[in-house]
């Protein structure tokens, strides 16, 4: 429902995705606009910085590390 092409996104990528949605549920991952842009236009990096920059990674703190170096590393 996010990304539609969810299936054809790199693995690390689709980790770092499922990973978030688990933690956020869908109503507030959707609100992950600017990371979703990212995503689309295949620009992982931005996309992690982006999530790194979110309310939701001082929340977590070491899950949002985890899930930004799954999008680096795409």
């Amino acid at each position: 429902k996010f990304l539609p092409q969810f299936d054809g996104l790199p693995r690390n990528v689709k980790l770092a995705v499922l990973d978030m949605s688990f933690n956020l549920g869908y109503t507030r991952l959707s609100k992950f606009n600017i990371t979703k842009q990212h995503i689309t236009d295949g620009n992982y990096k931005k996309a992690g910085e982006e999530i790194l920059n979110s309310k939701w990674a001082s929340q977590v703190k070491s899950r949002a590390n985890d899930s930004a170096k799954l999008f680096f590393s795409a």
